[in-house]
């Protein structure tokens, strides 16, 4: 897991239900929490200006999504979709920086596992 999820909860996460196909974010919204999967797959998507899929990963267990996102302003460039059943820990965006604010320690950790990210994606790409 990139995060305890024990820490996450002491910062006020809750543990969020998505249903198989249920879209967790979309592409052009804000940002508003930080999402780490407790259970289940999750799509991690866009559609391209031809209208075919492009997929970025498909996170599980463990993996966090979108947190890039929660250090800017700019809208979501990907969809994030439920693939199977899935129990996702939630925790909002402001609680979020508050954590790392007081936990700094994390960052190398959650900038290792963003940078790993990118790597697979720029091979894939």
């Amino acid at each position: 897991m990139v995060i305890s999820e024990d820490l996450l909860f002491s910062y006020g996460a809750v543990l969020h239900s998505y249903g198989a196909s249920e879209f967790i974010f979309r592409e052009g919204t804000i940002s508003k929490f930080y999402f780490q999967i407790k259970t289940g797959f999750v799509k991690v998507n866009n559609l391209t200006e031809k209208g075919s899929e492009f997929i970025h990963g498909i996170p599980f267990d463990g993996h966090c999504f979108g947190e890039s996102y929660l250090f800017t302003d700019m809208p979501y460039g990907i969809s994030a979709v439920a693939v199977t059943q899935c129990e996702v820990i939630r925790l909002e965006k402001g609680d979020f920086l508050k954590m790392l604010s007081e936990m700094p320690d994390l960052f190398p950790t959650l900038y290792r596992y963003t940078a790993e990210r990118l790597h697979f994606r720029y091979l894939i790409a």
